[in-house]
């Protein structure tokens, strides 16, 4: 089964240039970073106590998993803010770390050229066929069973987890281009800190990365404003 993380980082892949699309420069590193940690939760690798990511097993079956708690327990226990927020310093290029991993599996062909003759630059091609198409019917469905109260089985619940992250890389309007859809799916994620029919350890998962999120992206957006007016 393909990581959050993974699917995530293809569904931000643009077609035509084959680099995650422009408009999430400052979010994908973060919701990446979310969603290494949301499938750590799910796992039950680790969980949160008093507001802190505690590992519960050190050892995971996927490699990057496995890499990311052995950063984790090299030091006491954290925030999922912090986590959030470090993880992207420490992989230093999250989103290739991701391509990288899916070009090893043979998800992607990962291509890489030098500008100027020094600078690298990664484009990450595959076959994306009907990819969107399929992602909105799964998002529809779930979306239908959330509206009647229906329980979500746990693909459903990782299913939601997914459209938690897409919003926040701001990528909703890209996976449903008609505005009226947008705007109705982006209504119904408002429900995800309330009462959708989800477990608790997603309701947990869900609720922790999307304020972690929230945290990090304002964060991120304010240091980039001070650096431009300093410049």
């Amino acid at each position: 089964m393909q990581l959050l993380a993974e699917q995530l980082f293809m569904l931000a892949i643009d077609p035509k240039t084959n680099k995650p699309y422009a408009r999430t420069t400052t979010s994908l590193p973060y919701s990446l970073a979310g969603a290494l940690l949301a499938d750590l939760m799910l796992h039950a690798y680790v969980e949160v106590q008093q507001k802190k990511i505690v590992i519960l097993q050190k050892d995971a079956e996927d490699p990057l998993l496995n890499e990311t708690l052995a950063l984790m327990n090299e030091k006491k226990p954290k925030s999922a803010k912090h986590w959030v927020s470090s993880l992207p310093t420490t992989y230093k290029n999250m989103p290739h770390k991701i391509g990288e991993k899916l070009d090893q599996s043979n998800y992607l062909t990962l291509k890489e050229k030098r500008v100027f003759g020094l600078f690298p630059s990664y484009s990450y091609h595959f076959e994306q066929g009907n990819l969107l198409e399929l992602v909105q019917n799964r998002f529809s469905d779930v979306i239908t069973k959330t509206e009647q109260n229906e329980a979500l089985n746990k693909e459903d619940e990782r299913v939601v987890t997914l459209l938690s992250l897409v919003h926040s890389s701001q990528l909703i309007h890209i996976i449903f281009p008609d505005r009226k859809q947008a705007t109705d799916i982006e209504k119904q994620l408002k429900r995800l800190t309330h009462d959708l029919p989800v477990s608790k350890a997603v309701k947990v998962t869900t609720d922790t990365i999307h304020a972690s999120l929230g945290v990090a992206l304002t964060t991120a957006v304010i240091t980039s404003s001070s650096s431009s007016s300093d410049s």
